[in-house]
Formats: C-alpha cells, structure tokens, sequence
C-alpha cells in the first residue's frame, strides 16, 4: 500500500519511548544553528510512504541501503506467509517500480549444513551486485544472481553483529553486542579488543580529504540505561578511544565528513568540528526526542530519525523538521540517504513502514 506525502503532512501516533522527552507541538519549525557551511540544500521533498501488513507476527525492519533509484534494499522482518506462519519475510527489494518481498537463507552455526530463514539485522551494499547480510551471527553475500552463505565470522564475535562498514570485499567490519569489532581482510576474519564490552551500535567511514584516508569511527554505550558511553577509532586492527565529553552516556549513531564536521545521535544530537580535541560536544537544541539514525551526503546534507516518528534535516544553514511528533505510534530505525533520495525504515502498529523521499533541487 503506498501513500504520498508532500513536505510534513502525516498520520502518526504516539510511540510511548521511556528514554524520550515528550513534545506536543505539532508546528512544523526550522531551528537556526550557527554553521559556517557556504552553500545549502534544498529542504523540499516529497515523501512516498508504504506499507507492509504482518498478520501472523510483529514486523520489524532494521536497515536500508540505497545502490540508486532503481535498486534499494531493505531488511528485517514480516510475517506474512499463511502457510508458515512463523517464518518471516527478511528482505524488501525495490525494483523501480515496485517492492519484492525475499526469504534469505542463513546456516545454523557451527554446522553449515542447515540452514534457515530468521529476521537479518543488517546488510552493506557496495553495489548492486555486491551485497553482504548478517543476521547477527552468519553471512550471506548476494554477488547478483546467487547467495553465498558462510559462518566464518562467527568465532570472532562476542555477540550478534549489528552494523557492518567496507570500502570493498577484501576490506569489511562489523560490530555489535558485547563490544564486538571484528576485520575481515579478503581472505580472513579478524577479531579486534574494543577494550570495552559495551554494545557497538553503529559504524561509518569515510575519505578523508586532507590525509586521503579512510576514517573509520564507532559508537558504544551500555544502551537505554545510560551507564556507559564510548567513541572508538579504527585503523586497521588498532582502536582508539576519543573525547566523549558533553554526550549523554546513550548513543545509538554517528555519522561524519572527516576534518569538517562530526555527529554523534541518542539521548540527543551533539556535533563537533574537531573530534580529537578535548573540548565538549555541542548538543544541538533540534529535537527533544531519542535519535536513532544520523546519516548525511555532505555538511551541508544531513537527516536524522527520531523517536516518536520525527525527521530532522540540515540544509547547511538551518535544519527542518518534516513529521511533527507525537501523533503516531511509529517507530524509524532503517536510514539511508544518496544524493536526492532518502529511504526510511520501521514499523507502524502491526505494519512495517517503508518512507522514500525525493528531493526537488534548488532552482539556481
């Protein structure tokens, strides 16, 4: 079922989140920040919403990687066979045209001679015919035509995999529960000491213009009970801990341009220019509510999905806030954003949610 969206016109309800703050304004409102950035972007789109009925048990979908327009992936779970009942749809394939629902195979570990069908928590594209999927504990990669299944990674980790980044396939990590970070380098998979055993939530990188290479950085906390925090580094086999000071200890995303700007997402969105400076975070006074995803194309080009069904972007000189808060029981956790499009995931009630925004480009 799909539904079209222009700008901040939806129906949703309230999502009761203990570890947010609640808002019941409703205006939409731009929140000036004082970026240096020196162009911005445009902050028109139009949003196409659908949505996938699970009658035979609660969906969930956890992530989302954009290849182009045509091509976007979506995975997590729907219970919609009447058949089996119990077991789920694990990924949406966006054709262009429209949504295909999969049932992706994954080997019980050790063993991988049996195999399958469970929720996956997570996948990285590095094109169309280059894809990896876990669902915490094993692999899949889909080279375009085939799956690939494989346990090889699961020795080295403490706990399930929860996110993975790579520039290629002889270059890729995951991280996940119990401080899992584990390397695999094309031939085999690495553990690497976190010096923590707090949940890795989230991993990004990117080049780095002024010493042209890859910046590698994590996020570690002790989740909802905010008892710990941890911003970690990664070059190649080595973890680095840098300056966490000013960030509430629950943070679930971080997202950056390497030497220009830097956000970290949870209780809160902070920034800053500098990440190995001392100096504290800046929390930036843009949503009340819990963000769980921050992912962006440039400084001036960044979204955020926050608890209570709250969408935030930065168009380099003020940030826009598209749904209003409080009025649906609507959770995002999938976030993607390439060029002018963005694709959203979650669920809604018994209903998983898939949103895609389409940017309309400022006129020059």
């Amino acid at each position: 079922m799909k539904h079209f969206l222009y700008l901040g016109t939806a129906t949703l309800i309230i999502f009761l989140s203990f570890y947010a703050v609640i808002n019941t304004s409703c205006e939409k409102r731009v929140v000036n920040v004082k970026h240096l950035e020196p162009d911005t972007t445009s902050h028109e789109i139009v949003w196409e919403n659908y949505f996938f009925t699970s009658p035979y048990g609660t969906p969930w979908l956890h992530d989302v990687a954009i290849i182009d327009e045509n091509n976007i992936w979506v995975v997590g779970e729907i219970y919609k066979d009447s058949i089996n009942p119990h077991i789920p749809y694990n990924a949406l394939y966006w054709n262009g045209e429209k949504w295909i629902k999969r049932m992706i195979n994954f080997y019980i570990c050790p063993v991988e001679t049996v195999s399958i069908i469970v929720p996956i928590r997570t996948l990285f594209a590095f094109n169309r015919n280059k894809i990896l999927f876990t669902r915490g504990a094993s692999m899949v990669y889909w080279n375009g035509s085939t799956y690939t299944h494989s346990c090889k990674i699961n020795p080295y980790i403490n706990g399930s995999v929860i996110k993975m980044w790579g520039t290629d396939l002889n270059s890729i990590y995951a991280v996940g529960y119990g401080g899992t970070i584990v390397y695999y380098n094309g031939v085999a998979w690495h553990k690497i000491d976190a010096n923590t055993d707090l949940t890795i939530y989230d991993i990004y990188g990117a080049m780095n213009e002024y010493t042209n290479e890859n910046e590698i950085l994590c996020v570690a906390s002790a989740g909802h009970n905010g008892l710990g925090k941890k911003l970690i580094k990664l070059d190649l086999l080595k973890t680095t801990s840098l300056p966490d000071l000013g960030i509430y200890p629950m943070i679930e995303s971080i997202w950056f341009v390497p030497g220009k700007v830097y956000y970290v997402g949870g209780a809160g969105i902070y920034t800053k220019k500098n990440i190995y400076d001392n100096a504290p975070w800046q929390r930036l006074n843009v949503t009340k509510y819990y963000t769980h995803a921050i992912r962006g194309n440039n400084e001036n080009d960044v979204f955020a999905i926050c608890a209570f069904g709250e969408v935030v972007h930065y168009n380099g000189s003020t940030w826009r806030r598209y749904f209003p808060a409080g009025e649906g029981d609507i959770l995002y956790t999938g976030l993607d954003v390439k060029d002018n499009l963005i694709v959203i995931a979650g669920y809604f009630y018994n209903n998983a949610i898939i949103i895609i925004g389409k940017r309309i480009p400022k006129r020059r």
